[in-house]
């Protein structure tokens, strides 16, 4: 058991040094960004618009750049880095230190937490940016948005981040292309929005962007998609490991 917690956590603080990492926290919080619309523009041009971090971030979260960004940032990190371990034959000499199970684990470990902790750092940036400007002009806005609704939507964001992660890296190691670590997600969410919002405008929650609303059935339906993807990249993990 220790060493199965070792190799998750040696992974998951590997995945931390790596330079996508920090390029997805860093292009989560220009999306975000852009996610305020023409709100943004006028914030930096006058000191006298009145910041409210909570609508602000309830729309940045709920806004079309961050729903069709989302998909390939999660995957960014980690989703790519098991299957580049088993086409440079790195993995053999890994599960013979560690064993197979702990192998799986950690990569299913690094993929989540990476995916994870970069979304996280560029909400935290993004809400630390927003109190700068709120500072500057002086003013606080009281907000209507409840504390428990934001919370709720950066926590479907985050079970977003990571099922999207996890079926990128499943697709990659069944495909055996790295690039499908970030495409196949992409498509996964454009294909689902198109048939959203042209073919079954009656069905909910078809369309990626309303998993973010952060609602009770929103929640619950991440948390199944959760399963099922983290399922799908283990036994990716179980057929290539094998070999």
């Amino acid at each position: 058991m220790m060493q199965i917690f070792r190799a998750a956590v040696w992974e998951t603080l590997r995945s931390f040094t790596d330079k996508w990492f920090w390029l997805a926290a860093v292009a989560t919080v220009i999306f975000l960004w852009l996610g305020i619309g023409t709100e943004s523009y006028i914030m930096l041009q006058s000191s006298e618009f009145p910041v409210d971090k909570r609508e602000l971030l309830q729309n940045s979260l709920m806004s079309e750049s961050t729903a069709l960004s989302l998909p390939a940032l999660a995957a960014l990190p980690a989703a790519a880095m098991a299957l580049t371990e088993v086409k440079t034959g790195i993995v053999r000499s890994k599960v013979f230190r560690v064993g197979r199970r702990a192998w799986r684990i950690g990569k299913l470990a690094a993929c989540a937490v990476s995916a994870v902790l970069s979304q996280m750092m560029g909400i935290v940036a993004f809400v630390g940016i927003l109190s700068i400007l709120e500072c500057r002009n002086g003013c606080i806005v009281p907000s209507a948005v409840e504390n428990g609704v934001i919370g709720s939507m950066i926590g479907a964001h985050l079970l977003a981040a990571v099922i999207f992660a996890c079926f990128g890296a499943a697709m990659a190691m069944l495909t055996g292309i790295g690039a499908s670590a970030y495409v196949a997600p992409m498509a996964a969410c454009f294909t689902m929005k198109l048939l959203g919002s042209r073919f079954f405008l009656e069905t909910p929650y078809i369309d990626p962007t309303e998993w973010l609303s952060g609602n009770e059935f929103a929640l619950r339906l991440l948390w199944m998609l959760l399963a099922a993807t983290m399922c799908l990249f283990d036994l990716a993990l179980r057929k290539d490991s094998a070999k």
